[in-house]
């Protein structure tokens, strides 16, 4: 526009269509001076700059800043600190995010509930260890005490403790009375742990695995009751047992975990005859314990939202298999009575195992990796990303986390008394210190609440900067005189600075402070491939700039004749329209889809304080400092008529609404159009060159 002004301008000054103030002819051809030329030039120069500044992309950015700093604010309250403000936006259009459970309380809090020794159930306080057979009691205690460890997980600690408080169990007593010869970890060969332990008072010999119930069930042939008899595990026996272990994990949401014992004699352990069909055949059940996680319901319902907004979360964990999946279960990653495949849920080194192409391939569906190596949670991170994911993850705070630095979002959890905050403060881009991963939740929803935001302002800015646009280049344009002197540029002058500052700061407030619905988590995340004004937003700028510039136009025009009004009272109405405009349009800009702009508008005190705001100072401006502005007072029927036409931007919206777009960026045409043109000319050049060629040839 500006390089089109002063094309014109030249166009008019060279051809004696310019006047001086004395209203004879600027250029006389030979006898202008070239000092006359340079004092054009430079009026022409001081134009093309004030066009250029009505589009100053400065206001844009503080106006987003504005935006971010209101929601950085609101999550402050929240123990949420944001240390980069960017990303807010790549949070708004994350696909996934990687938790990594390890050490993180909010997510590992269990709890035993129930005890099954064959048949027959206990619950916390029903005093166990009296309630079962003597034999029965130290098979338990080995199978818990010699197979868990004390620096595990936190389910393993919470079974350690269980066994301590209600089964008397003694740990060093324990120790004592029987050596560990050997511990096998679960992995994805061996479905749970195992140990071979001796005791040393009745110099037998034993195997000991623990693992998910269903998986240590098919392992067993007998059980033991609570009476302390062995007995036969007939196929009715078993699916009592199934549907106890279902029905309980159905109903209240309980993993669990099961205890089971076959005794061996060492000379065959040491002399390595005991096969695998010994460790995993013909086993006796020694009782089943039922865990659940106290405070999931939060996390539970964190994860169910993350799913609705279209965001995969995944685990890694460095717990085994089974305490894996029961933490998954528990957080709403599994269902417990779910089919999992066996991509679903893997093992570190089985990932590592896969080539590349099967990494890429299999990807999408892993959602537990278990015994992971931070190795593993890099690689994981890099296939997603090259599947063009925008990974967040959610980790506790470390020194030189390479995965903070990998993905696309880096939030740390976890760090009530980490001395690790610190040092890992470079990386981290948001810190959550509530150790609550429902807060992630609430930053996701914030974060798309900005990104909408900031596209609504994104396109109330540019409607009124497009308008103040082609206001300004139409009166300098259009005038024949020196621009700085026509009383109409002055108009413009506190329209440009009304619209650019004024209006900017006020819909950054009106706008930036408007808080997330319930649709911002059941949309699906942004794709960052497309651009940021959608084929939407373009379909409502394109509708309000083109109504308003025309309403403008012939306002500054011809609605001296229309209104039968003095040329000072015609420029102030032109001044007025565009801005009440843009008071309708702070409406039209709450929701870039739906037709009703007016909903939960009552709960944005903001909103209706600044909309009150600009009507106020408008009429202040124009009927008590018009001195200043060089402005003239508006009576009734004017301000009515300028209102009026205003108002219509509202009925305008709604019916452009309705009109469908396309999926396929505007953008888009545009560059295939220039591929086009491109390609036109290029062929047409080579067929004339050819032709010539040819010609001369002849």
């Amino acid at each position: 526009m500006a390089l089109l002004y002063v094309g014109i301008m030249f166009a008019r000054y060279f051809s004696g269509n310019t006047m001086d103030e004395d209203g004879n002819m600027e250029f006389l051809g030979v006898d202008t001076t070239p000092l006359d030329i340079v004092y054009a030039i430079s009026r022409i120069s001081f134009g093309f700059n004030f066009i250029v500044s009505t589009m100053n992309t400065d206001s844009f950015q503080w106006v987003v800043n504005i935006a971010l700093a209101h929601s950085v604010k609101r999550l402050m309250a929240g123990k949420v600190v944001v240390r980069k403000l960017c990303a807010f936006e790549t949070l708004s259009t994350a696909t996934t995010i990687v938790i990594d459970v390890m050490e993180n309380s909010t997510l590992n809090e269990f709890k035993v509930t129930k005890f099954w020794v064959g048949h027959d159930k206990y619950s916390i306080g029903d005093g166990v260890s009296s309630s079962i057979a003597p034999n029965v009691l130290g098979l338990v205690q080995e199978g818990i005490g010699l197979n868990t460890s004390i620096y595990g997980s936190p389910i393993e600690n919470e079974i350690l403790s269980w066994a301590i408080l209600e089964l008397n169990m003694n740990i060093e007593e324990l120790k004592r009375r029987c050596s560990v010869q050997h511990l096998e970890t679960s992995n994805s060969k061996m479905k749970g742990s195992m140990v071979f332990v001796r005791n040393k008072a009745d110099n037998t010999s034993h195997i000991h695995r623990k693992g998910n119930a269903e998986d240590i069930l098919a392992m067993c042939s007998s059980y033991y009751n609570a009476s302390g008899s062995i007995k036969d595990l007939n196929v009715g026996e078993r699916i009592k047992l199934e549907h106890t272990i279902r029905g309980m994990a159905a109903s209240t949401k309980l993993q669990c975990l099961a205890f089971a014992h076959a005794q061996v004699t060492e000379d065959l352990w040491e002399d390595g005859l005991v096969d695998e069909k010994v460790k995993t055949e013909g086993l006796t059940l020694l009782g089943l314990v039922f865990v659940k996680e106290p405070c999931q319901c939060s996390v539970r319902k964190a994860v169910e939202e993350c799913k609705n907004a279209g965001v995969e979360v995944k685990m890694v964990t460095s717990d085994n298999l089974s305490i894996a999946r029961a933490t998954a279960i528990g957080c709403g990653l599994l269902e417990a009575n779910e089919d999992v495949s066996s991509v679903a849920v893997i093992e570190g080194q089985e990932f590592q195992n896969y080539s590349s192409e099967e990494r890429m391939e299999r990807i999408d569906g892993i959602r537990v990796m278990a015994t992971r190596s931070p190795s593993d949670k890099v690689d994981m991170i890099r296939c997603l990303k090259q599947k063009g994911h925008v990974v967040a993850v959610v980790n506790r705070p470390a020194p030189n986390d390479m995965t903070m630095k990998e993905a696309c979002t880096g939030l740390s959890i976890g760090v009530q008394g980490n001395y690790y905050v610190r040092s890992a403060n470079e990386s981290v881009d948001i810190t959550i210190f509530d150790d609550n991963f429902a807060s992630v939740v609430t930053i996701l929803k914030r974060g798309r609440c900005v990104f909408n935001n900031t596209r609504k302002l994104i396109q109330f800015q540019l409607i009124a900067s497009v308008v103040s646009l082609v206001t300004t280049f139409t009166t300098l344009a259009s005038d024949i005189g020196t621009p700085y002197l026509d009383t109409r540029l002055g108009y413009v002058m506190v329209q440009l600075l009304w619209v650019s500052v004024v209006l900017a700061m006020f819909a950054a407030i009106a706008l930036g402070m408007e808080q997330p619905d319930k649709e911002v988590m059941q949309r699906p995340p942004v794709d960052y491939t497309k651009p940021l004004i959608s084929n939407i937003m373009w379909r409502n700028i394109a509708a309000q700039t083109l109504y308003q510039i025309l309403i403008t136009q012939i306002l500054q025009f011809f609605g001296q004749s229309i209104f039968t009004v003095s040329d000072n009272i015609n420029d102030t109405m032109t001044f007025v329209f565009p801005i009440f405009c843009q008071v309708f349009n702070l409406f039209n800009a709450r929701n870039l889809e739906k037709k009703n702009v007016f909903n939960g508008v009552h709960k944005n005190r903001w909103f209706m304080g600044i909309v009150t705001t600009i009507i106020v100072l408008q009429v202040v401006l124009v009927e008590v400092l018009r001195h200043i502005v060089s402005m003239e007072r508006l009576d009734w029927n004017q301000w009515t008529a300028c209102i009026g036409l205003a108002f219509a931007t509202w009925p305008i919206d709604l019916v452009f609404k309705s009109m469908p777009v396309p999926d396929e960026p505007f953008q888009s045409y545009f560059h295939r159009g220039l591929v086009y043109l491109k390609s036109l000319l290029v062929d047409g050049w080579f067929k004339l060159m050819t032709s010539i060629s040819l010609m001369f040839a002849s």
